[in-house]
């Protein structure tokens, strides 16, 4: 199976024409899609076929569509759909007897010739009379795997536009089990505790003629602990500003989260990133009136936050994700200080310096001696690999 077609190409493609089909498809599916290929490699066509059809399709009605796009391109003339899961020993190929099997299956009359078929063709190539299926040709499903790991561990500030324009892509439906505390409130609930709710157990037996049958007791109710993030948007971070604002973007869907950027001053950003799309919430940050690529003072700037935001509440009890390398213009000490009045109001405080990746890295900067002591974990942040640890840790 051959890795050197665009995957993503491969997949808009194919998504394309269950589109022109009739067949809705969201982004999150198409996104599905790919991340289950990458996982799954899948080497015979009924891999293919199971692998697709979970993730492209949500109901029952869309399967016949589904099937007969598939079919059009993938099966040969004749054979029957679906593809039963148990036959496994059907190999990722066409039978060669024709000897115009790639245009037998994506031919002339196929409608994936209107929306253009060079990377679904490009993935058929014939075999050697010597290969092991000397008289078949093969369906090579591309897959790049080793491209996006390699991509997924490659230092940000070593991508290009391009390549940081596909973070959404790379980490897509991201599973985010976020930390959880206590609610003031208390939930009903059947499974037996220590505490009994006598008012649901009573307005529960009057539909049994008043015998307490179906006894309910109180539970904790959990709450999402709110995030707070913090990025540094000087100069000396100018390569990882677009790639932290995308990843909070993305966490912005899934979360209740506040958002400040700071440089020489702080500024919030929460509104902008919960625009629709990435490219839009980056564009409306952009068009802010920010101190952009200018010097650091991350000790007044975290400072005006605790002032404006820390007695408000946003902190107490949040989990601060910060972005920064640390380096401070200031005086360590008045950093350290407000570092100490953070870590009592929030609940973990998560440091994220794309400069930890360095080897041999030491921190020796005054900013970073001063906030270690308070940082309940420093993480790199400089990869897409980086960002994942950060996910898990909240």
């Amino acid at each position: 199976m051959r890795h050197d077609v665009d995957l993503a190409e491969f997949t808009e493609r194919f998504t394309r024409l269950l589109k022109i089909s009739g067949l809705p498809l969201a982004h999150e599916r198409a996104s599905m899609f790919i991340n289950a290929l990458v996982t799954t490699e899948p080497a015979f066509i009924n891999e293919l076929y199971w692998c697709a059809r979970v993730t492209l399709i949500s109901s029952k009605d869309e399967v016949e569509i589904f099937d007969r796009v598939f079919s059009s391109i993938f099966i040969d003339a004749g054979r029957e759909m679906p593809i039963e899961i148990s036959d496994v020993s059907t190999p990722l190929h066409r039978d060669a007897r024709s000897s115009n099997s790639v245009e037998a299956g994506i031919g002339a009359n196929n409608p994936l010739n209107s929306v253009g078929t060079e990377s679904l063709t490009s993935g058929i190539s014939e075999q050697d009379s010597n290969d092991e299926f000397d008289s078949q040709n093969e369906l090579n499903v591309p897959m790049v795997a080793n491209d996006r790991e390699v991509l997924r561990h490659r230092n940000f500030a070593e991508l290009d536009d391009a390549q940081t324009k596909e973070m959404e892509l790379l980490l897509g439906p991201a599973a985010v089990r976020f930390i959880a505390r206590r609610s003031a409130r208390d939930k009903t609930s059947r499974r037996a505790s220590n505490r009994l709710d006598v008012r649901s157990s009573l307005r529960s037996a009057s539909r049994s003629g008043g015998d307490l049958i179906d006894l309910r007791y109180k539970t904790p109710k959990l709450k999402q602990r709110s995030i707070v993030v913090l990025i540094d948007i000087s100069g000396s971070m100018e390569a990882y500003v677009n790639p932290y604002l995308n990843f909070v973007h993305l966490l912005a869907k899934r979360c209740s989260i506040e958002v400040f950027t700071f440089a020489t001053r702080l500024s919030r950003v929460t509104r902008e990133l919960h625009s629709a799309t990435v490219e839009r919430a980056i564009g409306e940050v952009a068009s802010l009136k920010l101190d952009w690529l200018s010097g650091t003072t991350i000790a007044s700037s975290f400072e005006q936050f605790l002032n404006d935001y820390g007695r408000r509440g946003v902190v107490r009890g949040a989990v601060v994700l910060v972005f920064s390398d640390g380096w401070e213009s200031g005086d360590p000490s008045f950093l350290g200080e407000q570092m100490r009045r953070l870590s009592l109001l929030a609940h973990k405080i998560i440091w994220a310096n794309p400069r930890v990746a360095n080897p041999g890295f030491i921190p020796s900067t005054g900013g970073m001696k001063a906030v270690l002591p308070y940082c309940d974990k420093l993480i790199s942040g400089h990869s897409m690999a980086a960002l994942e640890d950060i996910i898990r840790e909240l």
